[in-house]
């Protein structure tokens, strides 16, 4: 057994340096040029990674971690216990890994770019470091990121969502393709409604609880009650490719927090074990992660300025103002830009990147321990903690995004 363990964690070791290495290898030679663009790439491959070697370890992080002293503690009895520790010390390393680097922007540029094969190097280290760390230590952290930092995040992943929504509506009524406005709508419209059937279908019988039906409910009738104040005459700036969007969105969010009910359906816990169901959601979680990480910390998504313009009909309305940042393609758009490459220059705009990175990397702890629970099955997101955090989203995002519809007409003494 010893020898298996040896082995595996020996390839493991080996695929690990390899990957650096090619990291290394394509990225060291634009590294050099302390470039903004290089600072970002950097940040978000050492985000994914991290969120890889986590679920790594939180699966296997007891048969990968035996002889490291202190971190097989009598506080840790289970592997989800055990797995979910070293989640909370990788996450705490790239959280304060990040805001770090948002206190250096403040003051030279050069601290922040460059160097980053040596700082992946430090982080790697401060990470195997951690684990002679008592367990109380990140325990305290996982308690501040689970109440504290990592609701932030979501906030933010709503309001990208609704935002790229509007703008991708925008987009096509500017460039007039309003049959595609109209077809992609419905299409969205459709697939909600097959996934509202299949959730009545499979997720509300009686094996499966209450809970089930009433959130499928709930979520059919939001969906209906945001597509009329949309398609409403009163609603100028509502657009059904939006609602459409924003309704689909919102029926997979019902299906992911009905799956991790871990008083719902037997089957839906059984199936969430399997090996590439497990896969695909690992992948789906870094990638997501990454992605959000990366638009929310852009200068438009956090200090932009307001499109007060383009309201239209409900099937080709613009753009939102209260949810609607800078970067609108107007005349303006080419004086944006030279601002933005001002602010990269100066890392002003860089404090606010490393800012939402080290919130992501908070809520990367408690995304892959299912919000912290140890008590869940350490090989799915069955937790009532995760289900808990998934239906608060979902309502949160028709919160924000009925917000958007309503807060233009009513708020009529401001420009949005």
């Amino acid at each position: 057994m010893g020898v298996g363990v040896s082995t595996a964690a020996c390839c493991a070791g080996s695929l690990a340096s390899c990957t650096l290495s090619a990291i290394c290898g394509s990225l060291c030679n634009v590294g050099n040029k302390a470039h903004p663009a290089t600072t970002k790439i950097w940040s978000i491959v050492i985000l994914f990674l991290s969120s890889m070697l986590g679920l790594l370890l939180r699966y296997k992080g007891k048969d990968l971690t035996l002889s490291l002293a202190g971190y097989t503690a009598e506080v840790c009895s289970t592997d989800a216990c055990m797995g979910s520790q070293a989640v909370y010390r990788i996450s705490a390393v790239l959280t304060a890994f990040f805001l770090l680097h948002a206190a250096l922007a403040l003051c030279s540029e050069k601290a922040v770019h460059g160097l980053w094969a040596l700082k992946l190097v430090g982080i790697l280290g401060t990470i195997f470091g951690s684990f002679y760390v008592p367990n109380a230590v990140f325990n305290v952290f996982a308690a501040v990121s689970r109440y504290a930092i990592s609701p932030v995040f979501l906030v933010l992943q709503i309001a990208l969502l609704i935002d790229f929504a509007y703008l991708w509506n925008e987009s096509w009524v500017e460039q007039e393709r309003l049959k595609a406005v109209l077809v992609s709508a419905v299409g969205f419209y459709a697939l909600a409604a097959v996934g509202v059937v299949l959730e009545f279908v499979f997720f509300t019988g009686n094996e499966c609880g209450q809970f089930n039906l009433a959130l499928v409910c709930i979520t059919l009738v939001l969906i209906m009650g945001t597509t009329i104040v949309s398609a409403s005459e009163w609603c100028e700036h509502g657009a059904l490719l939006t609602s459409g969007i924003v309704s689909c969105y919102s029926v997979y969010l019902t299906y992911s927090a009905m799956s991790s009910n871990p008083s719902g359906c037997k089957w839906s816990a059984e199936s969430a074990s399997q090996p590439l169901q497990i896969g695909l959601g690992m992948l789906f979680a870094g990638a997501s992660l990454c992605w959000t990480s990366y638009s929310a910390g852009t200068t438009d998504a956090m200090g932009g300025r307001v499109d007060a313009g383009g309201l239209k009909a409900p099937i080709t309305g613009g753009r939102v103002g209260g949810m609607a940042y800078a970067g609108a393609r107007d005349e303006e758009s080419g004086a944006a830009e030279e601002e933005d490459e001002e602010e990269d220059e100066d890392g002003t705009s860089f404090r606010y990147y490393f800012l939402v990175m080290s919130i992501a990397s908070a809520y990367m702890g408690m995304l892959l321990t299912s919000w912290g629970d140890t008590h869940a099955n350490t090989y799915n997101d069955v937790s009532t903690s995760s289900m808990w955090a998934k239906v608060l989203s979902l309502w949160g995002m028709f919160a924000l995004f009925t917000w958007s519809l309503l807060a233009p007409t009513f708020l009529t003494d401001r420009e949005f």
